[in-house]
């Protein structure tokens, strides 16, 4: 027992400076009774306003839709549709359409050649005997020795139907009934020649043009037409522009319309080619030729 009371002692010193417990007056118990209420009180508020902050800066972002600094929600896909709807209604009675600047038509390439590589796929339909056929700088050129009808070159791994081709040619020293062209809906069998096919007639020297097709081991051509402005005579290149569909064949001399030919003989696809058909008027050991570049097919 001495040693529990030694510590309660101990405890006792430990309280209060004298060692002794002291006894507290009322009033000293009621003024720390008020003051323990008061900080109690104060202590509450506190915490309720602390609380009400939280809770403020927990809506500022929160994403639940609330208003956020007095900004009204805006959703996201309704402002990027209004920016990207700003066109003006059209009026009544109006077709509003783009301007034609803006209206294009892509065309696919099928194929090109300008006769650079070695690698082209052009073939001379006839010996060296009947034509040469060289790509001298950049060119196709062909020759002629002594016979004097279609000397064609053609692509035959290119079989079309419906088309678009573009190319160029020129014929420095054309005589007046040398002629050149477009071979388009060949037979595809070129080993013995060609069986039928459309040809487009040019005829720089005198300024004409005609479309033929070879059928039957015969011609059929149509009228002649006059270029205007004519064709560029000597070193100049001359652009052609054909386009087919269907029956409409439809001529472009140097960027200016010509003419719409139509005929309904050959409708199915074949082969394209190029050709020369030399003058009547060559002599003896005298040739006839043809610079062609730039050939370009699109899908019509």
């Amino acid at each position: 027992k001495q040693d529990n009371i030694n510590l309660e002692a101990h405890v006792t010193r430990e309280k209060t400076p004298s060692g002794k417990t002291k006894k507290i007056s009322p009033r000293l118990m009621i003024g720390l009774t008020v003051g323990i209420l008061a900080f109690l009180m104060g202590a509450f508020f506190l915490m309720k306003f602390i609380s009400a902050d939280e809770v403020s800066l927990a809506s500022v972002g929160s994403g639940d839709g609330e208003v956020v600094l007095d900004v009204p929600e805006t959703s996201l896909d309704g402002s990027i549709q209004e920016l990207e709807d700003t066109s003006p209604e059209p009026l009544s009675g109006e077709n509003v359409e783009a301007p034609q600047e803006e209206i294009t038509t892509e065309n696919v390439l099928i194929f090109s050649e300008d006769f650079d590589s070695d690698d082209t796929i052009a073939v001379p339909v006839f010996p060296d005997e009947y034509m040469h056929f060289f790509r001298p700088k950049g060119f196709g050129y062909i020759e002629s020795t002594s016979y004097t009808g279609v000397l064609p070159i053609m692509f035959p791994e290119i079989k079309l139907d419906d088309f678009i081709v573009e190319f160029d040619f020129k014929m420095p020293e054309a005589f007046d009934d040398s002629r050149c062209g477009l071979i388009f809906r060949s037979d595809t069998d070129i080993a013995d020649g060609l069986d039928e096919y459309y040809a487009l007639f040019l005829y720089p020297k005198i300024n004409q043009v005609k479309m033929g097709v070879w059928i039957d081991d015969d011609w059929a051509s149509s009228e002649y037409m006059n270029p205007a402005p004519p064709f560029y005579q000597s070193s100049d290149l001359n652009h052609v522009k054909l386009e087919v569909s269907g029956g409409d064949q439809k001529v472009y001399i140097n960027g200016v319309f010509l003419a719409n030919f139509n005929n309904q003989a050959l409708k199915e696809p074949g082969l394209i080619g190029l050709f020369l058909y030399p003058s009547d008027a060559i002599d003896e050991g005298e040739v006839d030729y043809v610079f062609f570049d730039n050939v370009q097919v699109f899908e019509n």
